[in-house]
């Protein structure tokens, strides 16, 4: 298993209901680049904030009412309060206050990748080579980048589910830094390199992928994720060897106890599996092993002048080694960084290998996401004896499929008002004088939007007022949990209703009964009452037609 324990994760009572995504507050990020350098200097180039393979992405449910940093002073997400959703690629990436003319090279902007939504990006994607002697020069330099949102139409969030709300993906193919193409640059990598970063809405699981908080509601889940080639660091003073990829996730639930980070290599990889060399030239190689990386001791290994730091567990963002990850007991937060490798020397300053940071942030319980249920009458006024069509939309706004869509509409009227259900389009499964209902309307693709249509009739005695008509709709959407390795059905539901169509005309609204007498008859003995009161005895005698 590939986990650093969470910190904070002891179960607070029980969870929380969920908050409904429309007015859920939640936020995170995830960022890295495989090589950061805050300095590096070779003969007479100097550069400042260079990364290499960097991958940044973001959400926030309240908009981006201020810029995002890494704490490796790159961008994840500019301030823009009309965007929710971001993402950011680019094989090489300068940071906040670099100065150096080569950061207004077109080449650096073409390779950059940058999506925001609403509305949703698509995905971008930014390819070229970079030849900017002798400073940076790669025979590939990608970005990629795509962002995604659902606002419904009152403006109000959706879930996105079943994809990246956010993803970031840095590339970079044979590249050299900072003394290129010569082979005594500070940074040597002739192979590929590459970073996602990416956010995503997963099931309510622990750190094992086991099901907690009844399993009702979603999390959040930053992610960043590194493959490696081998790089020569520091004119070939030192070479760094990673085998396989390595990750850091941030997985928040809003579930007491259900707030963690994993870091290390994928999940089942073998504890004695080597997964990173540190070699110093022409001397004997330091293997690391995947326990030694996710027991997370930390080893220091002294190369001469150079002092090579590995296996450092995450910390707290922007915090020093040694400090923890901060985690919410009641599983609403959890952040940290991490470094691969770590390295000081002469003439440079913050050089690191595989560094990562992720963030994940949700409201008390989570996340409970919907359906979208709308409904119209046709038409909206009726007569008594009229017919009319009640018509139910029930919208997938989610980026999965929805199964089990199950919808039950019930249909009542205001005192008098009588009627009866004629038919309904599809058939239902059940149904009673006055509730329907439909076991399976599914499955409903995504952004897909199934109709279904209630015949009525207005019985030709009815009296006068309104019809309120409620439909009720459930449904799962399988989505994978933050593990990746299975899917669970998390649990969407909604509802709408109507207050129409008005009766007018005809009987009116009928009169309360008493003693078993009809309506009608009651008004009548009230008028006979009535005429007594006013008349006395001899009018209400003349009244009726009666003598004595």
């Amino acid at each position: 298993m590939s986990l650093m324990g969470a910190v904070g994760l002891l179960a607070g009572g029980p969870a929380s209901a969920q908050t409904s995504v429309a007015s859920a507050n939640y936020n995170g990020y995830a960022s890295g680049a495989v090589v950061h350098a805050g300095v590096l200097t070779s003969g007479p180039t100097t550069l400042a904030e260079l990364d290499q393979a960097f991958a940044g992405a973001a959400a926030n449910s309240a908009g981006f009412t201020s810029q995002i940093d890494s704490k490796i002073n790159t961008v994840i997400q500019a301030a823009d309060a009309t965007k929710k959703s971001g993402a950011r690629g680019a094989g090489i990436e300068l940071g906040i206050g670099q100065n150096n003319p080569v950061a207004t090279a077109s080449a650096l902007i073409t390779q950059k990748a940058v999506a925001t939504a609403p509305p949703n990006s698509g995905l971008i994607d930014n390819k070229t080579n970079l030849a900017l002697d002798p400073v940076v020069n790669a025979t590939l330099a990608e970005g990629r980048a795509q962002a995604n949102w659902y606002t419904d139409p009152q403006g109000n969030n959706g879930c996105v589910l079943g994809q990246d709300i956010s993803n970031g993906f840095g590339h970079l193919a044979n590249a050299t830094a900072v003394g290129s193409p010569n082979p005594t640059a500070a940074v040597n990598a002739p192979g590929e390199l590459s970073t996602t970063s990416h956010l995503r809405l997963v099931p309510q699981t622990d750190a094992t992928g086991a099901t907690i908080g009844g399993g009702t509601g979603v999390g959040l889940m930053s992610e960043n994720i590194q493959t490696y080639a081998p790089i020569g660091l520091l004119g070939g003073a030192v070479t760094v060897t990673v085998v396989g990829p390595i990750h850091l996730r941030a997985v928040a639930t809003g579930v007491p106890g259900g707030a963690y980070m994993q870091y290390g290599p994928p999940d089942g990889t073998p504890g004695t599996t080597p997964i990173l060399t540190i070699q110093a030239a022409g001397g004997v190689p330091f293997i690391i092993t995947a326990q030694q990386l996710i027991g997370g001791q930390g080893i220091n290994i002294p190369l001469g002048v150079i002092n090579v730091s590995v296996a450092t567990p995450p910390h707290a963002l922007g915090g020093v080694v040694g400090s923890a990850p901060v985690a919410a007991a009641d599983g609403t937060s959890v952040s940290g960084e991490a470094d691969l490798v770590s390295i000081t020397a002469p003439n440079v300053a913050d050089l690191r290998v595989g560094h990562m940071e992720a963030s994940a942030t949700v409201p008390a319980g989570g996340i409970l996401c919907q359906v979208d249920v709308s409904k119209e009458a046709q038409p909206e006024k009726v007569n008594p004896g009229d017919t009319f069509n009640y018509i139910i939309h029930v919208h997938n706004p989610h980026s999965c499929t929805l199964t089990g869509v199950k919808v039950v509409d019930t249909v009542t009227g205001t005192s008098g008002v009588r009627f009866s259900i004629l038919g309904e389009d599809p058939k239902a499964d059940s149904a009673t004088s006055s509730t329907l209902t439909w076991n399976d309307i599914g499955p409903l693709p995504p952004g897909a939007t199934k109709d279904l249509v209630v015949h009525m009739k207005v019985a030709s005695n009815s009296g006068g007022g309104t019809f309120t008509e409620k439909a009720n709709v459930t449904a799962s959407c399988a989505i994978a949990n933050a593990q990746g390795s299975s899917t669970i059905a998390v649990p969407a539901a909604g509802s709408a209703t109507i207050q129409l169509p008005t009766i007018s005309g005809g009987a009116g609204r009928a009169l309360p009964v008493t003693g078993g007498l009809t309506g009608r008859y009651y008004a009548v003995a009230l008028l006979i009452t009535l005429g007594a009161l006013a008349f006395g005895r001899r009018g209400f005698k003349a009244l009726m037609g009666t003598k004595g």
